[in-house]
């Protein structure tokens, strides 16, 4: 309804005069209204809008409502609990400083608003809301009479991650000498695994001690009866702290070795090289076509080899 204006016509009035012009809004909704100034020089001094029916504008009227880039801007939303991993559902909260600003969020990272309004991923924020499922959180704040505000964003990931086992890989040990080890596992959510080793394919002696702190240490000295077996094999298990169904494992190989053999070379005045062992065999008849034997010298203990030339 348009009150105080004549159709087709033109009226001047100034401010003075007291006469005023109104538009009467009869609906909710998004309505457009257009103002031509088709004088040079003609000043629109304000549009009030307001929804009391009685109120009569004077003098100046209020100061003029900031528009485009004088925009304040709605303050960027605040997402609760942080993101991070979480074993069960989160419960999720929004909030902005800006009285009465409006939340848009999504859970797939996209924007929620762009300049046409919500974007198609969007939903209006009306309370707290549980994620149970992989998500990033994203919300914006939107007002009218203001800029939308920024993005904030929280990236969630919802379940048991299993245990982070370090590479392990195969081992070899030395008949009569400790064979030691250290097994590392971590976990994504910061608890501690639990470690473990089946040791059962090994012979007596082997241990594997759990320290507390996502540390495991192998211990095992094998002799000489080790050697027939060689190699053995041998799992280690990091256990989730949170559900002992949730576990990570490395199987590897240890091989047993001999001693290794300590060989001195000695040559005599006569052009004779012998050869001194710990052990050897005897072999009569090289395949370079010399010969070795014994060399037992008196005084001496032990024995030793000579090759003949």
């Amino acid at each position: 309804n348009v009150n105080g204006f004549k159709t087709n016509a033109w009226s001047w009035s100034n401010r003075s005069n007291g006469n005023v012009r109104t538009i009467e809004v009869t609906s909710t909704g998004i309505h457009s209204f257009d103002l031509w100034m088709r004088e040079s020089g003609m000043i629109v001094d304000k549009i009030v809008i307001t929804n009391d029916p009685n109120y009569v504008p004077s003098g100046l009227g209020p100061d003029e409502s900031p528009s485009g880039d004088d925009l304040p801007t709605v303050d960027t939303p605040s997402i609760s609990p942080a993101g991070g991993l979480y074993p069960n559902p989160v419960e999720i909260t929004l909030f902005s400083n800006t009285p009465l600003a409006q939340i848009y969020y999504t859970l797939d990272g996209s924007p929620p608003l762009d300049g046409n309004g919500p974007t198609v991923s969007a939903q209006l924020y009306s309370g707290s809301f549980n994620v149970d499922l992989n998500a990033t959180v994203t919300a914006m704040g939107t007002l009218s009479g203001y800029n939308n505000s920024a993005a904030s964003a929280a990236d969630f990931s919802i379940g048991n991650p299993s245990p982070i086992l370090s590479p392990v890989g195969n081992q070899s040990g030395i008949v009569d000498q400790l064979l030691s080890f250290t097994v590392n596992a971590s976990d994504a959510d910061g608890s501690i695994p639990v470690m473990s080793a089946e040791l059962s394919q090994l012979p007596t002696g082997a241990s594997f001690i759990d320290q507390g702190n996502g540390r495991g240490v192998f211990n095992w000295t094998p002799d000489n009866s080790d050697l027939v077996n060689s190699p053995y094999s041998v799992t280690f298990t990091a256990t989730d702290a949170l559900d002992a169904n949730v576990t990570t494992t490395e199987t590897i190989s240890i091989t047993v070795a001999d001693i290794p053999v300590v060989v001195a070379l000695q040559q005599g005045t006569d052009g004779i090289v012998s050869i001194e062992a710990e052990s050897f065999e005897e072999n009569l008849s090289g395949s370079d076509g010399h010969a070795w034997m014994d060399n037992n010298q008196s005084g001496t203990s032990g024995i030793a080899m000579r090759v003949l030339p």
